[in-house]
């Protein structure tokens, strides 16, 4: 099965937007400037835009815009032979830009992509941002990898919830970014990048972040869940005492000594039986020191 059996459906503002921007400059504007002012002279209002947006899809063919996403597509058959439909959605923003699954009952999941205008119309930029987004759906359809929703028990609905997720996150991009380098589909830079990521993440390791960091990005097999305890409680066999706040192993602060009321007062709310001499991780203590800023 090719990429050719799943069929893209463009929302058609991101097709024009893309053409708009990927035009410009060309030495074809003007044949494309003056073919699409023609549109502006149809009279009936649903006529003139279906027009314009046939044309615009056939100028996106024209200009290859839509070569990236093919081409990211044949990369992960495993998407291709789960999938029913892929759609690709105009984001708000970079910050909204990725893909996911919409899973409706009883029926094959449908891919969804948002990307912005800016993103389509350069080229390097999509294909880099597609292999990184459709590795992540690829391993959220793998069995082996078994991916699910959600944070452990303990953690859901607690003050802790964001952090785990957000480390969360952090390790699966280590993990994607990882699979492509050693493919070759990524700069080389992206092993120094990621490890800069993880180090901040988990800056109670220390010293002992880079070699936290390696079996995640060097290793192929790793799982949901050992991303998830990674992220939830830190590695199994930390030199660190952990904090008493998010659990991760990391070198304590005394409350007393280097936390100012406010910040302490904040950290009672959220853990009634924490005591200053309990202390808290670096990372924790930020946490909530611009918690208790924010409320004052």
């Amino acid at each position: 099965m090719t990429a050719s059996r799943l069929a893209l459906e463009y929302e058609p503002r991101l097709v024009e937007g893309a053409v708009l921007l990927a035009v410009a400059g060309r030495a074809a504007e003007r044949r494309f400037r003056a073919e699409r002012d023609r549109f502006y002279r149809v009279a009936d209002g649903a006529e003139r835009e279906m027009g314009f947006d046939t044309f615009h899809a056939a100028w996106f063919a024209r200009l290859a815009l839509d070569r990236p996403f093919c081409e990211a597509l044949e990369e992960q058959p495993a998407i291709v032979a789960r999938c029913a439909r892929w759609l690709v959605a105009r984001a708000r923003g970079r910050s909204d830009e990725a893909a996911d699954l919409l899973v409706p009952h009883g029926a094959r999941p449908t891919l969804l992509v948002r990307v912005t205008c800016e993103t389509v119309a350069a080229p390097e930029a999509l294909r880099l941002l597609l292999r990184r987004e459709l590795l992540h759906v690829a391993d959220m359809l793998d069995p082996r990898f078994a991916y699910a929703p959600g944070v452990p028990a303990d953690v859901a609905g607690g003050p802790r919830e964001r952090l785990v997720r957000e480390n969360y996150r952090v390790l699966w991009n280590v993990y994607v970014d990882g699979r492509l380098a050693r493919r070759g589909l990524v700069p080389a830079s992206v092993r120094a990048e990621r490890l800069r990521e993880f180090t901040r993440a988990f800056a109670p390791l220390g010293d002992a972040a880079a070699a936290a960091f390696a079996p995640f990005f060097d290793e192929n097999d790793r799982t949901h869940a050992d991303l998830m305890a990674f992220a939830a409680r830190g590695p199994g066999a930390a030199p660190l005492p952990r904090c008493r706040l998010c659990e991760l192993p990391g070198l304590t602060l005394s409350a007393d000594a280097a936390l100012p009321a406010h910040t302490r007062a904040a950290i009672a709310r959220d853990f009634p039986a924490w005591r200053p001499a309990d202390g808290v991780c670096a990372r924790c203590a930020e946490l909530y020191a611009s918690r208790a800023t924010a409320s004052a």
